[in-house]
């Protein structure tokens, strides 16, 4: 009998794009809270809500286990990944369509960094870009963001 993979069992690494690996240290302070997968679902939900997508260039960047997820941010993903129009159920057992799926997740996921550069983080770049903010900016403009965007009758995804 053949195993079947599953989408969060550690066996594929998530490894983001380069270009956004100051971002993610920025984003990841400790006075913040927030580890890489954290970093990882916000900026997709971002990147899928506002319709950007912008496809890795590299995976050199930083990298994580999917079973890093929480496992309401796993439930989340699940939604989420069911909703994109090349996904069925069956992929998320096969090894090859996993990696296919978190490419492009990672490109949602990139389109939110750059989301975020553009919208809340405009003023607080680096001379390459990158978010460059302390750790009490980031917070307060994160909550900031959150509490305009959020919107009871629209899903996050």
């Amino acid at each position: 009998m053949k195993m079947l993979d599953n989408l969060f069992d550690g066996k594929v690494d998530v490894k983001t794009d380069s270009r956004y690996q100051d971002d993610y240290i920025s984003l990841t302070q400790n006075a913040i809270g927030m580890k890489t997968a954290d970093v990882y679902f916000l900026s997709l939900i971002i990147g899928y809500r506002n319709g950007m997508s912008v496809p890795a260039q590299d995976s050199k960047g930083k990298e994580f286990r999917p079973s890093y997820f929480t496992s309401l941010q796993k439930n989340l993903l699940y939604g989420f990944i069911l909703n994109l129009p090349d996904v069925n159920i069956e992929d998320m057992t096969d090894g090859g369509q996993i990696m296919r799926i978190f490419a492009e997740c990672t490109s949602y996921s990139n389109g939110g960094i750059e989301w975020l550069r553009a919208n809340v983080f405009s003023d607080q770049l680096s001379e390459s870009g990158s978010i460059n903010a302390d750790a009490e900016v980031i917070i307060e403009r994160l909550n900031q963001m959150i509490h305009d965007q959020l919107n009871p009758e629209v899903a996050p995804f």
